[in-house]
């Protein structure tokens, strides 16, 4: 297999702060020497994170990328693992609707890492695509697989430009936003919330055939079932799981599939925007999002959450408010080297947020300019890798994985 990477330029601003939010202290919470350093410091990476495996073949591609300086790792696309629409329609014709596989990214879809591969697919809703198979990038080959083949349907019903069909096996193609994650502590891939019922859904990875794999099990009873987020705690395996609307917390255990820490009423967050990743070493989940409801409706802010607390607590919001582009489907991670929390809305702009200062940065940046095909925001659909000092994600099914080398 032959890789290439290709190059261009682009220089973002520095973003001031505005007032957000009621909270008057930094949402940062407990810190180490590890969890603060200076902007562009170095500095090992936490622990907790997990075993990205042999990354030699990246790592060795990388070797001597400039800091801030995007690449495009130009393989075969996503588009090339794709069935074709006969091939779909041999399923079922029913699949294709609107978007066919595309819909994977630009139905709202999210992604999940598990070190070595991010997860990516099971998207749909508004009648856009009834496909529910899972494609993977596996980073020590640098190469797209799909891991199965979508489901047939059934119970069809008129929706958006085309019908929702419920799968014979399997989750239900939908709207993802930050509902899916994946358990080092199982090693499974877990997807939370969906149109009604009792819609949460694990599969094992050792289980190889996603038609007896796939598990379903009952959704947290504290939240708003069809916009839950998730987020998985590095030290505990634990995942935490919040909603949209008057929401509460959980903590799921992904081996037993049972709740415990449950909080309700804690927070109200709106729907599509939101997304959320823990910081270890600070032990807080850090959410962005606009408020719904309350004293702070429409106030778009970082929330701190206490991730050890039981039941789980919101400990403070943030006064500065994130950059606006951040408000549609964002991915919003941990970047262990430097402390700070990352954003990245699928283009050439980077975000850096510091806890401790409560304060947002443009990320200047050369190189090629990611490209989305679609509007509607990559989601989690990124991930740090700490053994090579990466920040990739993907956001265009024509095109290859983005890759930068954040100095924050």
């Amino acid at each position: 297999m032959r890789f290439h990477v290709q190059t261009l330029t682009s220089t973002i601003a520095i973003l001031g702060a505005a007032a957000c939010g009621t909270g008057n202290r930094s949402p940062g919470g407990p810190t180490s020497d590890a969890g603060s350093s200076t902007s562009g410091a170095g500095g090992a990476p936490d622990a907790g994170l997990p075993d990205a495996g042999n990354l030699s073949t990246l790592g060795t591609m990388a070797t001597g990328w400039a800091a801030n300086e995007w690449h495009e790792i130009v393989t075969a696309p996503l588009q090339s693992v794709f069935l074709s629409h006969a091939q779909e329609d041999a399923i079922d014709p029913n699949l294709w609707q609107v978007t066919g596989p595309a819909g994977a990214l630009s139905l709202w879809g999210s992604g999940a890492f598990d070190g070595q591969k991010l997860y990516v697919g099971d998207a749909g809703g508004h009648g856009g695509y009834n496909g529910n198979e899972l494609y993977a990038y596996d980073f020590t080959s640098l190469s797209w697989s799909r891991l199965y083949d979508p489901s047939p349907v059934h119970g069809c019903v008129a929706s958006g430009a085309g019908h929702d069909c419920v799968p014979n096996w399997g989750p239900q193609a939908l709207h993802q936003y930050d509902m899916v994650v994946h358990s080092k502590k199982a090693n499974e891939l877990l997807q939370l919330g969906g149109p009604g019922g009792s819609l949460c859904w694990a599969w094992p990875l050792a289980n190889a055939d996603p038609k007896t794999g796939w598990k379903s099990f009952p959704c947290p009873s504290n939240m708003q079932y069809n916009y839950m987020h998730t987020a998985e705690d590095p030290l505990t395996g634990d995942i935490i799981v919040f909603g949209a609307g008057s929401t509460g917390f959980s903590a799921l255990d992904p081996v037993s599939l049972t709740y415990s820490r449950v909080s309700n009423n804690e927070a109200t967050y709106g729907e599509e925007e939101v997304v959320a990743d823990i910081d270890p070493v600070r032990r807080r989940l850090f959410v962005i999002g606009a408020h719904s409801g309350g004293p702070d409706y429409g106030k778009f802010c970082v929330e701190s959450v206490d991730i050890d607390a039981d039941p789980i607590a919101v400990a403070s919001d943030s006064s500065s408010q994130p950059p606006t582009e951040m408000t549609t489907g964002a991915c919003f991670i941990h970047h262990a080297k430097s402390g700070k929390m990352l954003g990245w809305i699928g283009d050439q702009r980077l975000w850096s947020y510091d806890p401790d200062a409560d304060a947002w940065a443009s990320v200047p940046t050369t190189g090629v300019t990611p490209t989305s095909s679609h509007p509607n925001g990559p989601y989690q659909r990124c991930a740090y890798l700490p053994e090579v000092d990466l920040f990739v994600g993907y956001n265009d099914e024509t095109r290859g994985m983005f890759a930068i080398r954040a100095a924050l």
